[in-house]
């Protein structure tokens, strides 16, 4: 008795040990393929991050190279798992690809992958959000919609402050200061600048400082405050240059060489805008070499060597076609347009105008539409065609309104009224430049309002009236002559200077009072002999700068001639004290090679033994399934058959038997046959069970058209067991209808194989009143399990219970890989 206690104790033990030991083994496999699919997603997530990276680096100079990659980083992240980290860093990667599209214009393109974005980010993700607002706001303000910019800007400003963004913070400061100075409101413009390089001191992030500096700069040259826009792009540049980011020192270098041409420094501007050039060119950033020629071809022109400005432009106009920049080709074209005129080929101007505008307009740069329409309108002046001049001129007038651009609005209101004047249209005319001396006050432009007080001058002098409103009008003339002489004096502006005293002189002289108009008479030619004898010296400066500028690149060829030189020499003589080194290093490797070479050998050759041996072992486990699948089904038919009523006329039933045991056999003995061997199969052994199940059973096949049934292939009796334990166990008893739908569908990259009847579900722990062992699922979950372990993509075997007021019954799902390896 004691040593029967003693035996069912032990036992109770080694069950309860083999329990733990299997739960740990379950566990351990488990969290292993756990482990292994989460290491996989996150180093697809690591190298889609990188990948993002290294896009970034190309949007300016390569965006072409740059779309791939953003695409290549997108594709990685969408087949990992979608975690709320990886959707963040999807939704940022569609932000990063939508700002290679925004400088071509290509809008619908950037708001589709802004909502791509935002519908994988969701709505608590507002920096995302934030974002995608920003974006909208760079739409509307490239368009010149400043308005509808500020509201998508403030609406990105309160997410901000929400999340306490400081970085996005400050460059939503800046541009919103942008566009304020646009609007033409120049102090508010500027507190928002000093604001957002405040803001960036405080966060001690330098590329911030960096970029709020470089808007004052722009600030600062834009109100001819040449010296603090010097010093500021002279701080940048030293920052750019100790840290060595040459892209930002590439445009630094251009903007101040922009002060320097606004100075009249030719020299420095040219030597600044070659260095500008020739970094581009090492970077090889084609928007930067694009830019570079472009700012020369300025240079020529304004001096007068229209050959060498035209070859300049074309070469900018060619890169920035191939880089698909359409804004920037617009420019170009502009620039063509400007050289045109002023070399006075009027009706060429006005075909490159006319190009910028197609392309302006297709974009709905509103503000450079406007500047193309005065282009256009100017031409047709100079032609003496005034009315249409004057139609394009309204209609810059008109779309620098809606741009809500000041400027152009003053400038071209000017030009209006100097086309009505021209027409004798006096009333319009002075309508006209009152209304632009308004507008110029308001932005403070002193040069700007000098020369409408000129204009306004001219016309009353020359303005047709009774003698008794004569002298009246002398006396505005005189007025308004009077001032733009006192600002031109003030900003020492010698065409202007030249201009108001001839007005001056003309008036004096038909008010008789010839003092006086000698005296203007006298200061006009000095000023004019002024500006000969400067543009004589801009030309010899401009000469000598091109001069300097070729000797300088001629001495940085023969420096890197010499150094080359130098460093072939040092090459030479220390190749001689190496070579028995390299020597020892080369027979070290080559022990160690060999040494590695003898143990992969061997681990190969243990591999290899092992590999056969589980080949045996699977084969052997295969072969035994064949033998249990064959009789199953065999005995099944003929203990059915034998069962029946003997008929002698059933002689083409026992013929169809006959045909279904030779290709069960033949199936059964095979790992893999095609779509269409085993649709024929079941169909014979379906037509086989008709009379058992009766009249009251249908059958529906849906095939997709699209499977080549011939050639894909599934393992055996794939479709068949579950046919056969959908009519044994689900059918054969059912009252009523019995349907069985087979359907084969292609999706992805597979085709799915679905077996659904509608007999009462599908419960396997419940005892069935059919007889049956299972062996046939047993069979296939071990065909399928055996198969899956060579293969990467896994075939997927469900089976659904379906219970509802529409459907019920049992649903099989088989999904089979293209190129899936039967070969054991």
């Amino acid at each position: 008795m004691g040593f029967h206690i003693i035996d069912q104790m032990r036992k109770l033990i080694i069950i309860f040990l083999s329990v733990i030991v299997s739960a740990t083994l379950i566990c351990w496999i488990t969290s292993s393929h756990h482990s292994s699919s989460t290491f996989r997603s996150q180093k697809d997530t690591i190298q889609a991050k990188q990948t993002s990276e290294r896009a970034d680096r190309l949007v300016q100079n390569k965006p072409d190279s740059a779309i791939l990659l953003y695409s290549n980083a997108i594709k990685r992240l969408e087949s990992v798992p979608l975690d709320n980290r990886v959707r963040h860093l999807l939704a940022s990667v569609y932000v990063e690809l939508s700002n290679v599209y925004l400088p071509q214009g290509k809008y619908d393109k950037v708001k589709d992958l802004c909502q791509k974005a935002l519908k994988m980010a969701g709505e608590d993700d507002l920096q995302i959000r934030a974002q995608v607002l920003t974006h909208n706001g760079l739409i509307c303000y490239q368009q010149s919609q400043f308005e509808e910019a500020l509201k998508f800007y403030d609406q990105a400003q309160a997410i901000v402050q929400k999340i306490n963004d400081r970085k996005l913070h400050v460059k939503l400061i800046s541009d919103i200061a942008i566009i304020q100075y646009h609007q033409g409101n120049i102090k508010i413009a500027v507190t928002g600048f000093n604001k957002s390089l405040q803001l960036a001191n405080e966060l001690k992030d330098p590329t911030l400082v960096s970029e709020a500096t470089i808007n004052l700069g722009i600030v600062y040259t834009d109100q001819m405050d040449y010296e603090r826009a010097r010093k500021c792009y002279e701080r940048v540049i030293e920052y750019y240059k100790q840290n060595k980011e040459y892209e930002d020192l590439m445009i630094c270098y251009r903007n101040l060489g922009n002060v320097y041409y606004m100075m009249e420094k030719y020299a420095e501007a040219i030597d600044l805008y070659q260095k500008s050039l020739d970094l581009a060119k090492e970077l090889d950033n084609k928007q930067g070499i694009a830019k570079g020629n472009h700012n020369i071809g300025e240079v020529y022109m304004l001096i007068g060597d229209y050959v060498h400005a035209d070859a300049a432009f074309i070469r900018s106009l060619k890169i920035k076609e191939t880089i698909g920049d359409k804004a920037s080709i617009a420019t170009s074209y502009r620039s063509l347009g400007d050289l045109h005129f002023t070399e006075k080929n009027f009706f060429k101007s006005i075909d490159f105008y006319q190009k910028a505008l197609q392309i302006d307009d297709k974009l709905q740069l509103v503000k450079d539409l406007s500047k193309d329409y005065v282009g256009i309108s100017v031409s047709y002046g100079e032609c003496k065609q005034l009315t249409k001049a004057i139609v394009y001129c309204k209609k810059a007038v008109k779309l620098a309104e809606k741009a809500d651009y000041t400027y152009g609005v003053a400038e071209d209101t000017r030009t209006l009224g100097g086309f009505y004047f021209l027409q004798k249209n006096y009333s319009l005319a002075e309508s006209y430049y009152q209304k632009a001396i308004i507008l110029k006050m308001k932005l403070i432009d002193q040069e700007g309002l000098a020369a409408v007080y000129v204009q306004m001058s001219e016309m009353y002098t020359n303005k047709p009236v009774p003698t008794s409103e004569r002298k009246q009008n002398l006396q505005k003339a005189l007025t308004y002559g009077l001032k733009a002489y006192v600002i031109a004096k003030n900003l020492k502006i010698p065409y202007l200077i030249s201009d108001a005293s001839n007005n001056l002189s003309e008036i004096y002289k038909k008010l008789n009072n010839y003092p006086e108009a000698f005296n203007y008479l006298k200061i006009n030619k000095i000023t004019n002999d002024s500006i000969f004898t400067k543009s004589k010296t801009e030309a010899l400066t401009f000469a000598e700068a091109r001069w300097n500028n070729e000797k300088k690149q001629q001495q940085i060829t023969e420096l890197k001639k010499l150094n080359k030189a130098v460093l072939a020499a040092e090459l030479a003589e220390s190749k001689q004290h190496k070579t028995l080194l390299i020597g020892l290093i080369v027979m070290i490797v080559f022990i160690a090679f060999g040494a590695g070479l003898y143990w992969l050998y061997n681990n190969k050759k243990q591999e290899i033994k092992h590999q056969q041996q589980l080949s045996r072992i699977s084969l052997l486990r295969l072969q035994n399934i064949r033998n249990r699948i064959s009789p199953h089904f065999i005995f099944n038919i003929l203990s059915r058959e034998i069962c029946t009523e003997e008929d002698k006329e059933k002689h083409h039933e026992m013929i169809g038997l006959v045909k279904f045991l030779r290709r069960s056999l033949e199936i059964t003995e095979q790992t893999s046959v095609s779509l269409a061997e085993e649709v024929d199969f079941v169909k014979n052994y379906l037509q086989m069970e008709l009379p058992v199940i009766g009249n009251d059973f249908q059958t529906c096949w849906e095939i997709d058209s699209r499977i080549e049934t011939e050639k894909f292939r599934i393992p055996a009796m794939m479709i068949q067991i579950p046919v056969e334990n959908a009519l044994k166990h689900a059918l054969k008893e059912k009252e009523g209808e019995k349907r069985l739908i087979i359907a084969l569908t292609l999706v992805g990259l597979g085709v799915l194989i679905t077996i659904q009847d509608n007999g009462a579900g599908y419960y396997p722990e419940k005892t069935s009143n059919t007889k049956g062992t299972g062996t046939g699922l047993k069979v296939l979950y071990q065909t399928i399990q055996l198969l899956n372990a060579k293969n990467n993509f896994k075939i997927e075997f469900d089976i659904l219970n379906l219970q509802g007021e529409t459907a019920s019954g049992t649903k099989v799902e088989i999904q089979v890989p293209e190129d899936y390896d039967f070969e054991l």
